[in-house]
């Protein structure tokens, strides 16, 4: 007893960790929350059916994800007015989506006030073999991304709805457009769809509770709820210019605060800089759309020069306005008018290290 009290407590000192670290833990767990809970309103609050439905033709596992209640909560704005523009409302206003998931689809939409939706299980290719589509008055859906569902959905659109001059909604993954099938199939639309592209956010899918893991999303193996596996976004047209038009204006009048900027605003954004500050933009030409957010194999999609290469390239421009008939300032026009290309590859290489000349010194 007396060794054990005469034993003094050693205690350890406590480790300080710097404000640093602190800011990184909490990067960290913001990101875990962003990746698990997304947002509350974009899941579904409890699935549509527990047990997985029995389809009547061959299905992926992949394909299996529920599109998210925000989707269909942002472009609310465009099916009222569409509805306002045929003498409808929301209850009456006919929706149609051939690809059916989990029924998660239609329990979003009846939660925004739409009540006549159709999508059910069944074989949306043989419904167009039978001609026996229902009728509808817009066309809503997100397809399959496997095999070739984009090429035959694009035709559908193409042959269908185009001709009965419906609108339709098509959530794709941002390289849809730059496939030449796209292309092909929509050359004669394609100055006239839009592009509601989500800027500072994502859109999450989720798979149902009967997918698979092994078979199904990458993302449930690593222990996540919900997958994003491409920026994804909304194809939209309104069945013909005019319709279009008034899209165009609700979505600007819906983002001006007051009646005067309303008057003096066109239809439009002033620069990109105003669209970046948007949540989610409008663009009403493929040209439009943000670098950082074009497919992978945009041709177009380049890099951003930094701040000094910009300014040299103002300078290059402002110095190519006045003309003079001197070798020199030809030489120096045929250096600005280099392209950015160029000039971005000239930059990733290496300087050339000058070798000194030896000098020999003969006595």
């Amino acid at each position: 007893m007396k060794e054990a009290s005469n034993k003094n407590t050693i205690t350890e000192p406590a480790v300080k960790v710097s404000n640093a670290a602190k800011r990184r833990k909490r990067k960290k767990k913001k990101k875990k929350n962003h990746n698990v809970n997304h947002n509350n309103n974009s899941l579904p609050s409890s699935p549509a059916t527990s047990s997985k439905p029995q389809f009547p033709f061959k299905v992926d596992a992949l394909d299996h994800c529920e599109s998210p209640f925000e989707a269909y909560k942002n472009i609310d704005i465009f099916l009222q007015r569409y509805a306002k523009s045929i003498g409808k409302t929301k209850g009456t206003l006919s929706i149609y989506d051939p690809y059916f998931c989990n029924g998660e689809m239609k329990n979003n939409l009846n939660k925004l006030g739409y009540m006549q939706v159709y999508n059910k299980c069944e074989d949306f290719y043989k419904r167009i073999e039978t001609n026996t589509i229902p009728d509808y008055d817009v066309f809503i859906t997100n397809p399959p991304y496997s095999s070739d569902h984009m090429e035959k959905l694009l035709h559908y659109v193409k042959n269908m709805v185009l001709e009965k001059k419906k609108p339709f909604f098509l959530l794709l993954p941002n390289y849809v457009y730059t496939k030449q099938y796209y292309k092909d199939i929509m050359m004669n639309q394609l100055n006239h769809i839009l592009y509601y592209i989500p800027i500072k956010f994502r859109y999450y899918y989720q798979p149902p509770n009967w997918v698979n893991k092994k078979k199904g999303s990458s993302a449930l193996l690593k222990g996540k709820n919900v997958t994003s596996p491409y920026h994804s976004f909304w194809y939209i047209y309104g069945g013909n210019d005019m319709k279009n038009n008034e899209l165009i204006e609700e979505y600007f009048n819906s983002n001006m605060k007051t009646m005067m900027e309303k008057k003096d605003r066109k239809m439009n954004y002033i620069n990109r800089i105003e669209m970046l500050k948007q949540r989610i933009a409008l663009c009403q030409s493929i040209s439009e759309i943000p670098y950082e957010l074009r497919g992978e194999l945009d041709t177009q999609k380049k890099k951003r020069p930094n701040p000094r290469a910009r300014k040299r390239n103002r300078d290059n421009n402002s110095n190519n306005d006045g003309c003079s008939n001197s070798n020199n300032n030809n030489q120096k026009k045929n250096n600005n008018n280099e392209s950015f290309q160029t000039r971005y590859n000239n930059a990733k290489r290496k300087k050339s290290v000058k070798k000194k000349k030896k000098i020999y010194n003969f006595i």
